[in-house]
């Protein structure tokens, strides 16, 4: 994992640079939406890489800034990279997650427990809704898709089980690895036409 790291990282610093450097020229309208998904996809990257180091360790300290994980905040940005696939499928959202929920975690780590959930929940709705909201420290995100059939629930988190027929199974056994690590609950309820709900 360290190795594999170490090599993804020079490439990636690379890119971010390049992309800083661009950020800086006049650009149209196009171009700066094309820099704005890059910038993103570099960021989704870096944390997926520091996700995994801290997996990998038994003291994930060493990638942990500091700074709170404000929810909200992550959710929102996550919304804004989702917004193209949430159009595509004509999806309304509804948000009220409390500014004060915030967590004394990476923010990567947040960000990639939160984002599989919720691309997961996006993926599998079409014109119907999905919401996000919070009862104290509990994040529920909730949509109206195509669920999950009761068969598949027990197996959701492990390892290579996928519904999807491009899946690789990773997203949610990294949700329930991170969920581990931390003691989080984590509970995922769905009904076949009626949508899914994970908290």
């Amino acid at each position: 994992t360290d190795a594999a790291s170490h090599e993804l990282r020079t490439p990636l610093s690379v890119i971010m640079g390049a992309v800083d450097v661009l950020e800086t020229h006049t650009q149209s309208p196009v171009e700066s939406r094309a820099l704005a998904r890059l910038k993103r996809a570099c960021n989704e990257m870096r944390a997926f890489i520091e996700a995994t180091l801290f997996l990998s360790r038994e003291d994930g300290s060493t990638i942990h800034d500091g700074q709170g994980a404000n929810v909200a905040s992550i959710v929102r940005g996550l919304l804004e990279d989702n917004q193209p696939l949430l159009q595509e499928h004509q999806i309304e959202v509804s948000m009220t997650v409390s500014e004060e929920l915030v967590l004394d975690q990476p923010i990567s780590i947040v960000q990639i427990l939160i984002g599989n959930i919720l691309r997961n929940a996006i993926e599998h709705t079409r014109k119907g809704t999905v919401e996000i909201s919070n009862t104290g420290n509990t994040l529920f995100i909730r949509d109206t898709g195509s669920g999950i059939a009761a068969d598949d629930l027990p197996r959701l988190f492990e390892r290579s089980f996928t519904t999807k027929k491009n899946g690789i199974g990773l997203g949610l056994n990294l949700v329930k690895r991170i969920s581990d690590r931390f003691n989080w609950q984590i509970g995922i309820s769905s009904q076949i036409g009626a949508g899914t709900t994970a908290s």
